[in-house]
């Protein structure tokens, strides 16, 4: 027998073991492979993972320390704490009037040591002074410039070096003639003097600045300022107005007939509300007051009127919308009683019951995705409510359940709101 005999030959059997074996080997190769790859994924993971967890901490820190610092009591509508601490920055706010006024009798007696004054002459003086510091802001100042907020006291005292680096004074003496005949006719000629001594609040954006905050601080103080303020930068919720002449529309369903205005009709929509606003983008606040004195005041006031005033007179923050305060004051200006209730919801329903306005503060949810003001303007005998939202004529013509304005009214709101009673 052969050597070639001798040799065993490969059946098909015989091939399709030894592929099977190539295989295996192939598979446990790459298992390994994979069990390497594996092994450096899960540290890839985790650094990426560590990394979006920053960014996000990053962001949300001036929202959770703005919580921290205005709502420490989440059990109730506003804390316990921030209402005191409120009450102290308003204490610490009208003490800065007090030593200005003291500042103006000092500069006023010098400026009369300087010049002669006889039975010829007259002195009048004007002491005209804007330094309402909102209290919202010294919290958010404190905050962000000392860093030391621990949830159950504010240190005021230090916020004291804000008196000479965010307030403008200026003085000026006029001097005026004007000539008399005395009863034996003689002709004289009478000085007269007055003396005006000004001081104002820089806005809030510049003080950021004045008092060399960083970039960061900066940042995380307009997070905080943008939220306690309206606000509604980007729009509202689902607004539905397209952009024509809406004329003056009036509802007769609720107590109240209801002049309306929409913040986005074409004949103001891209008005300057402020240097960097718009009615349409930022002006929910004098649309609503617009909405209430023209439809309470026996005329027609115009957004367009109550924009110019607001933010002639402070009442609009540059990027970030219109103060709390506007609504009181602006309707004081106007003549229409106004009255903040705060969150009691029984005076908002009684004083609608009544035939009253109320203007709302919103806060995120059906009518907004950060701050907007509206109009309730009347409640049904089942309690739904009735609005006036300068944003939505369709939101403006259903019916609201309570619960949602309730719980939907901007918590922290200033001013006396989220609801101020008008008429």
């Amino acid at each position: 027998m052969s050597d070639t005999d001798n040799k065993k030959k490969l059946t098909a059997a015989d091939i399709a073991q030894l592929a099977l074996t190539v295989v295996r080997a192939g598979a446990g190769d790459f298992s390994g492979l994979a069990r390497q790859a594996v092994k450096w994924i899960k540290p890839i993971l985790a650094f990426v993972g560590c990394f979006i967890l920053i960014i996000v901490l990053l962001i949300s820190m001036p929202l959770q320390m703005l919580g921290a610092l205005l709502f420490p009591d989440t059990t109730t509508e506003r804390g316990a704490f921030y209402d005191s601490e409120i009450t102290n920055a308003n204490i610490f706010a009208a003490d800065f009037t007090r030593k200005e006024e003291s500042r103006f009798k000092k500069s006023e007696q010098e400026a009369k040591n300087n010049v002669t004054l006889d039975q010829y002459s007259t002195w009048d003086s004007v002491f005209e002074v804007d330094i309402d510091f909102p209290p919202e802001d010294l919290l958010i100042l404190y905050n962000v410039m000392f860093e030391e907020y621990d949830g159950k006291s504010i240190d005021f005292e230090k916020l004291g070096i804000l008196e000479e680096d965010v307030i403008v004074r200026t003085s000026e003496i006029v001097v005026t003639y004007s000539t008399v005949i005395d009863d034996e006719g003689n002709e004289h000629t009478i000085t007269h003097y007055l003396f005006t001594y000004t001081a104002r609040l820089i806005p809030f954006t510049e003080m950021l600045t004045v008092l060399g905050l960083d970039e960061i601080q900066q940042e995380r103080a307009m997070v905080m300022y943008r939220y306690l303020n309206d606000q509604d930068q980007s729009g509202t919720v689902g607004n539905d107005f397209g952009g024509y002449n809406l004329g003056n529309i009036t509802y007769s369903d609720g107590a109240v007939n209801v002049v309306y205005f929409s913040q986005y009709d074409t004949r103001w929509k891209d008005t300057a509300y402020g240097r960097t606003g718009t009615i349409g983008r930022s002006g929910c606040g004098p649309t609503s007051l617009a909405i209430a004195i023209s439809s309470l005041g026996g005329r027609t006031v115009l957004p367009t009127e109550v924009a110019s005033w607001a933010a002639a007179n402070g009442y609009y923050v540059e990027g970030a919308g219109s103060r709390h305060s506007l609504i009181p004051d602006g309707a004081r200006h106007w003549g229409i009683p106004v009255k903040g209730v705060g969150y009691d919801w029984q005076a908002v329903v009684d004083a609608l019951a009544d035939g009253k306005l109320v203007i709302a503060i919103m806060g995120k949810g059906h009518f907004t995705s950060s701050g907007h003001f509206i109009v309730l303007r009347g409640v049904t005998s089942d309690g739904k409510i009735l609005v006036a939202d300068p944003a939505s004529t369709k939101r403006s013509e259903q019916l609201w359940n309570a619960s949602i304005i309730t719980s939907e009214a901007r918590k922290g709101a200033s001013a006396g709101g989220a609801f101020w009673v008008l008429g």
